[in-house]
């Protein structure tokens, strides 16, 4: 498991297909209308919007941002940001293998 992990994490945006990136938009935006329409959610959403872009936005808004995106600009942002190093926490009774 620990391998696999390792290997999904390395190629993560190598290989990101239309169907993939389609499935993870609608599942996103289902979060979005689902739960930051509740009070406690908007209110959240609201707040970290007025400090990291200086404005609020709309749940529409959010949701042609999650449409917007392209497997290239995954490709191209985890080539600028790669997801390394990594730390990797286990709990049990013996170490894991590599």
């Amino acid at each position: 498991t620990l391998s696999v992990r390792r290997n999904e994490i390395q190629n993560l945006g190598q290989d990101v297909t239309t169907d993939e990136l389609t499935r993870a938009q609608n599942v996103l935006k289902g979060q979005l209308f689902t739960t930051g329409e509740l009070p406690e959610g908007r209110a959240g959403g609201l707040m970290a919007d007025a400090f990291l872009e200086g404005q609020a936005r709309s749940i529409d808004d959010i949701a042609a941002g999650i449409d917007s995106v392209t497997p290239d600009q995954i490709s191209a942002y985890l080539d600028a940001f790669p997801p390394t190093p990594s730390t990797i926490v286990t709990l049990g009774p013996r170490p894991l293998k590599n």
